[in-house]
C-alpha cells in the first residue's frame, strides 16, 4: 500500500475521452481555431482540466490560482495549447486503468460537474469553481488504481469504484479515500484552495463544524450522480437523499433531481476505451 505521496508520483496521467480529444486537435489544428469550442472541450473532460490546470497554474505568478479552463485556456494561448493538446494525445492511447470502466468515470465526472455548477448558481457561490470541482472529484479513484492495482483490486470485489460507501470503505483500508487523493493532487499543482477543501471534504460536508457551501454542493452533486449511476427509483431517492446537507443549502430534493446529464457518449467511437 502506498502513501499518498508516493502514489501522486506514480500515477502518470488521467485518461482523456477519445472523442473529446480528437474534436480538440481537429478544431486547433484549423487555420483559426474557434476558442469558444476550444474552451467547451476542455471543460468536457477530466483529463484535460487536470492537465490544462496543472499548466496553468504552473505558469500563473498571480495571487490568484486558476479555477476554471476558460481562464486556463485564456492564459495559456494558442502556441501552448497546441503543444499541451499534442502531449496529452501522445500519451492516452497508452493509459490502461485497471478495474476502473473509464467510460462510467467520463460520465460520472461530467454528471457531477455539471449539477455541481447549477447547484452552485442557486446558492450564489462561484459556479466555475463548482463546475471544476465536480469534473475532477473522482480522479483520486483513478490515480489509486494505477498506483495501487493489487490492492485496488481486492477492494473491488468488496465494493464496487463509484459507489455508495466506497470513501468510507478505502478510509478503512488504507486511511485515506479518493476524496483525499484528489485533494492532494489538487494542492500538488497548486490548485485554488477552494477546491482543495471542497474536494479533502466531500465524503463529509460539514463535519467538525466546517461550513463551505461549495462542500455541500459537490457533495448533493455526486451523490446525484452516483445515484443516476445505481437506476434509482423514485423511492430510493426519497430514502436515500442526503437531507442534511440539502437544508443547509436550503435545496430540496427537486432542485437536485431536475439536473440532467450531459452525455458525451451516447455514440460509439472505434477507439474509445471501456
Amino acid at each position: 500500500m502506498l502513501k499518498i505521496d508516493p502514489l501522486l508520483q506514480s500515477y502518470g496521467s488521467v485518461p482523456t475521452i477519445p472523442r473529446v480529444m480528437a474534436h480538440l486537435l481537429t478544431e486547433l489544428d484549423q487555420p483559426a481555431p474557434d476558442m469558444d469550442r476550444i474552451k467547451r472541450f476542455f471543460a468536457a473532460d477530466p483529463g484535460l482540466t487536470c492537465r490544462i490546470l496543472q499548466v496553468a497554474n504552473a505558469a500563473n505568478d498571480g495571487p490568484d490560482q486558476v479555477a476554471g479552463t476558460d481562464e486556463a485556456v485564456d492564459l495559456l494561448g494558442l502556441t501552448n495549447l497546441h503543444m499541451l493538446g499534442r502531449t496529452v494525445a501522445e500519451a492516452a492511447p497508452f493509459i490502461v486503468v485497471p478495474g476502473i470502466n473509464l467510460r462510467q468515470f467520463w460520465r460520472i465526472s461530467l454528471n457531477t460537474a455539471k449539477v455541481s455548477r447549477s447547484l452552485a448558481q442557486r446558492v450564489e457561490i462561484d459556479p466555475t469553481t463548482a463546475f471544476t470541482s465536480g469534473m475532477i472529484h473522482a480522479v483520486g479513484e483513478v490515480i489509486m488504481h494505477l498506483g495501487m492495482p493489487y490492492e485496488m483490486r481486492i477492494l473491488d470485489e468488496r465494493v464496487q469504484p463509484f459507489r455508495f460507501g466506497r470513501a468510507r470503505a478505502e478510509e478503512k483500508i488504507f486511511g485515506y479515500s479518493y476524496a483525499t487523493v484528489a485533494a492532494e493532487f489538487a494542492r500538488k499543482w497548486r490548485f485554488p484552495d477552494t477546491i482543495i477543501v471542497a474536494l479533502r471534504n466531500l465524503p463529509q460536508p460539514f463535519a467538525g463544524g466546517l461550513y463551505d457551501p461549495l462542500i455541500g454542493v459537490l457533495h448533493l452533486a455526486a451523490w446525484r450522480a452516483r445515484a443516476l449511476e445505481a437506476q434509482f427509483t423514485p423511492e430510493k431517492y426519497a430514502s436515500q437523499f442526503p437531507y442534511e446537507i440539502g437544508w443547509a443549502l436550503q435545496l430540496d430534493i427537486d432542485a437536485v433531481l431536475e439536473q440532467e446529464a450531459i452525455d458525451w457518449h451516447s455514440t460509439r467511437d472505434s477507439n474509445d476505451t471501456d
